[in-house]
Formats: structure tokens, C-alpha cells, sequence
């Protein structure tokens, strides 16, 4: 049942954004959105370069190792995190909630070092950045 939900009342099925079932009345449950989901704006295609300390980014990707069977493994720092400076080959930040600690947040080219299965990509970066008016 793909793309539907079922009614846990009466078992009908319904589409996915259906507030009330439209058989029995019954209203679903939805999450509430987050209040840093209200109020934060997420900008994306920025130079990393014009990143400033203070500025709050979220991370994915970055280096990975590339395992026998051709599974990767993340090595990068994803997460939220702070920025305290740059440097010529990425971002020095302090991780925010559970991504804590300090890390070296890698933009340099794309490289996989010769003789291991390390591969270095650069992290995608986000800008966080509060909404006006709230």
C-alpha cells in the first residue's frame, strides 16, 4: 500500500496528506513541524569561502573508504556544526547536539589516494540562517 495510509479505526485506505478518513471521521495523527524547522532557512550554492565565524551549517558526504566488498564508509563530519575559521583545504568547525567535537570539515578536490581505498570528496554545506520576523 504505497503512497496511501490505512485508517486505524475502520482500516480504510486513504491518501497520504487525508486529515479525516472519509469513512468512519476518524482524524490522523501528524508530527508537529519543529520550531527550528520554522524558523530557520537553509541556503544552498553559497562559496564556502564566504563562510564566517559564527555561521551555522549542516554537512553530509565527505571522505569515504571504500571497503574489499565495495561498501563505503563515511568519514566525513556531518551534522550541524559551528564555524570557527577556514583554512586552504576546508572548514574548521565545533560540532552542534550529537556531531560535538571539533573536525575538519574537507572541500579540496576530489582525490583517492593511491595504493588504499580512501577516497577524499568534498563535504555538501548548507548555510543555517534565521528566518526575519522570527
Amino acid at each position: 500500500m504505497r503512497g496511501q495510509k490505512q485508517c486505524d479505526k475502520c482500516g480504510t485506505a486513504t491518501g497520504p496528506r487525508t486529515k479525516v478518513c472519509k469513512n468512519c471521521g476518524q482524524a490522523f495523527h501528524f508530527n508537529p513541524v519543529s520550531k527550528e524547522k520554522k524558523s530557520t532557512k537553509m541556503i544552498r550554492n553559497f562559496p564556502w569561502r564566504d563562510l564566517e565565524e559564527g555561521d551555522i551549517i549542516k554537512t553530509s558526504g565527505g571522505p569515504y573508504f571504500l571497503s574489499e566488498t565495495g561498501e563505503t564508509l563515511p568519514m566525513g563530519c556531518r551534522g550541524k556544526h559551528k564555524v570557527i575559521g577556514l583554512d586552504h583545504k576546508g572548514i574548521l568547525a565545533w560540532g552542534l547536539g550529537t556531531s560535538n567535537g571539533f573536525c575538519h570539515i574537507y572541500m579540496g578536490k576530489d582525490d583517492e589516494e593511491k595504493g588504499s581505498r580512501f577516497v577524499k570528496t568534498k563535504h555538501r554545506v548548507h548555510k543555517l540562517k534565521q528566518k526575519k520576523g522570527v
